[in-house]
């Protein structure tokens, strides 16, 4: 069996996870297995409405409002529908989680992935691969053989068994195992009967309502076991030989009955031509978008940048001016304390002086200095005529 690094599709596994808590159900989605119409199932059982999945749903690539579940329950409930890695991660390790998946015969499952990804140009699908390119529209049964056989041959030239890049072809038993952990249940869609009873008995047993599950998205071209040529039969038993043995469908029964007169079949291909050039469109509107929104968000980030600089640019000037007030308020402070030290001091010169003014006037004023005096002038006259002589 092939390995797949699940790097490659962690967004995808991350993308069709869904959690509801209050019935501890994990339900993983197998792109073209009834996926669309489980996605909204979950979303009733989440109680998240129709409408709101279709009012968040702004700016879409997608063509009609079926197809907006596949990202819309995130924008409305991001605990059933999450982008957080970790998150999902420890739904998948919850013991008492409940976690089915569903998967699809491989013969009418890879026919619906290239009668809608391909054959109508879906947006998003066509040419992401590199390989794959927008195909003639068919115009009869014969020509739905070749172009379907075609595709099967560049599946197996470049992406098999171990470079698959489109979930929506990816082995089904591939797919499973990415999660790396068990499935309480893998449901065949051709028993849905029996997967309803059993997920709506996990719902009821925690106290919830089962809604009905309604059909979405159907494939405009239905499969007709016509369509497949014996080249394609053994490409498919040889491509998907794992997802025949693990889920019990066997490559020798072809599934279906060419129902369809060649009349209705050429009827559809006229219509397809009107869905692949509306689907065109709607790719070419969004890529549009998408470019001019990346140079508006470009701009945006460099007008921020810019902000951010000047924001800087304006706090680093308001630090340098606070710093400067601070350093003059301290200069100031210590010409403050300066000038009261220089005062203290002047203050305790004048008082030195007046006291010795004081002790002066007291010594002159008393009796022994005027008993004194004369003597004391003697002395000064001997000194000035021993200066002069």
């Amino acid at each position: 069996m092939a390995s797949l690094d699940p790097e490659r599709f962690r967004w995808d596994v991350a993308r069709n996870t869904f959690y509801v808590a209050s019935s501890k159900l994990l339900y993983f989605a197998t792109p073209k297995a009834a996926c669309t119409a489980w996605k909204w199932w979950i979303a009733d059982l989440a109680g998240i409405s129709p409408a709101d999945i279709i009012n968040r749903a702004t700016f879409g690539r997608e063509a009609i409002e079926d197809l907006l579940v596949h990202d819309g329950i995130a924008r409305c409930a991001p605990d059933v529908q999450s982008f957080d890695l970790k998150k999902v991660q420890e739904h998948y390790a919850d013991p008492d989680m409940f976690r089915f998946a569903l998967v699809r015969n491989p013969y009418t499952r890879i026919f619906s992935a290239w009668a809608s990804k391909v054959l109508l140009a879906e947006s998003g699908q066509v040419n992401q691969e590199g390989w794959l390119q927008v195909q003639t529209i068919p115009l009869n049964t014969s020509e739905i053989r070749t172009s379907f056989e075609a595709f099967l041959e560049g599946i197996e030239t470049h992406e098999y068994p171990d470079a698959w890049i489109n979930s929506h072809w990816l082995p089904q038993s591939l797919w499973i195992d990415l999660v790396g952990a068990a499935f309480s249940r893998v449901y065949p869609i051709e028993q849905m009967d029996i997967a309803l009873t059993e997920i709506g008995q996990v719902v009821h047993r925690h106290g919830g309502i089962c809604p009905p599950l309604r059909r979405f998205n159907e494939t405009v071209l239905p499969w007709q076991p016509r369509f497949l040529s014996e080249a394609s039969r053994a490409r498919i038993a040889h491509l998907y030989s794992d997802d025949f043995s693990r889920f019990g469908y066997d490559p020798d029964h072809v599934p279906g009955a060419d129902d369809l007169s060649d009349e209705a079949v050429s009827g559809i291909l006229s219509a397809i031509s009107h869905l692949r050039a509306r689907n065109v469109r709607i790719d070419a509107l969004f890529s549009g978008w998408a470019d001019t929104e990346e140079v508006r968000v470009r701009w945006m980030g460099q007008a921020e940048i810019l902000r951010l600089k000047q924001e800087q640019e304006r706090a680093a000037h308001a630090e340098a001016i606070a710093a400067s007030l601070k350093d003059a308020q301290d200069e100031k402070l210590a010409m403050a304390t300066s000038m009261k030290d220089a005062q203290l001091r002047i203050d305790a010169c004048m008082k030195d002086a007046q006291d010795a003014q004081s002790h002066m006037a007291m010594i002159e004023a008393s009796r022994s200095w005027r008993i004194t005096r004369p003597l004391r002038m003697i002395m000064a006259l001997v000194r000035r005529q021993n200066e002069a002589g």
